[in-house]
């Protein structure tokens, strides 16, 4: 019996050491100490080369994901980047936690519920826009360490 449970979780298991392993490699190849990427450097966009992710809300066996980068689009929304399953198997959605000071942004990756038993083990370069209830402004943009999983 312990075998099969185990059997069933190690997709899920090498998915996150992949997933840990592209990041580390993303962040050891693409660091730069001339860059700056303050808030004050930001400037809109709508140029983009590949779709962002749309958002589920029903998502099972979520999990935070560390997002790399990101970029406003407009006054009220910001596309963030980050690496991601399968789009298959995994979805993503945002939570947004906003101050007058900071925007407080988590992406949250889990399981779709008519996901294939068996997924491939991939990890790929994903975006998801954010929708701000306020204009950015002057605030600080960080990663919220602390989201409500499902």
């Amino acid at each position: 019996m312990m075998t099969a449970s185990f059997t069933q979780q190690t997709p899920r298991i090498l998915h996150s050491v992949i997933a840990a392993v592209a990041v580390l490699l993303a962040l050891a190849g693409c660091s730069s100490p001339d860059s700056d990427s303050g808030p004050a450097d930001q400037t809109p966009t709508e140029t983009h080369d590949h779709s962002d992710d749309i958002e589920h809300h029903d998502l099972t066996a979520e999990r935070l994901v560390e997002w790399e980068d990101y970029e406003p689009v407009s006054d009220t929304r910001i596309r963030v980047h980050f690496f991601a399953g399968s789009e298959h198997c995994y979805g993503v959605r945002s939570q947004v936690h906003e101050t007058v000071e900071r925007i407080e942004i988590a992406v949250i990756e889990g399981e779709l519920p008519d996901a294939p038993e068996v997924c491939t083990l991939e990890a790929r370069e994903a975006t998801l826009v954010v929708q701000l209830d306020a204009p950015i402004g002057e605030r600080d943009i960080v990663a919220l360490s602390d989201p409500t999983l499902q």
